[in-house]
């Protein structure tokens, strides 16, 4: 009987550890999964388009006939990616240009966008343009007569 009893005792041991290390297991896998969805947040959060919103990084605006070209001055993991063109208030000779850009982990560094202007008659009503208002969400940060 005596053992017996240690084999049984031995046995009702090792099940008390397995299922705490069971337990523990649980527990850090779900604080991993946790840490891996935080990070995946982060990720994203860094990658998202954000608005040019500093006058510094705007160098220069060349106007021609059909297009224009902004010239920015972006860190070069950033690249400028698109732009979103609006009405101003001002008038019919004035448009506002909102331009973003993103995290570039190619390192291409794009620091020059065209807009297309040909269609702004068209769309907008716009017949001779003078001033580009460069925007971000909070107002003008720039503003260059052509």
């Amino acid at each position: 009987m005596g053992k017996e009893s240690e084999v049984v005792k031995d046995i009702a041991r090792d099940t008390n550890i397995r299922k705490s290390q069971s337990r523990k297991i649980k527990i850090l896998s779900a604080l991993l999964i946790v840490v891996i969805l935080a990070g995946l947040f982060g990720i994203y959060k860094v990658v998202e388009y954000r608005d040019i919103s500093s006058p510094e990084q705007i160098l220069s605006l060349q106007a021609y006939e059909d297009r224009l070209v902004i010239t920015t001055d972006l860190p070069f993991y950033r690249s400028v990616v698109g732009y979103t063109i609006g009405n101003s208030p001002d008038g019919n000779d004035t448009i506002e240009l909102s331009l973003s850009s993103q995290i570039d982990l190619s390192l291409d560094h794009q620091q020059k966008i065209v807009v297309e202007t040909d269609s702004l008659e068209e769309d907008m009503g716009i017949r001779s343009l003078k001033t580009v208002d460069i925007v971000d969400q909070n107002g003008i940060i720039k503003t260059f007569e052509l």
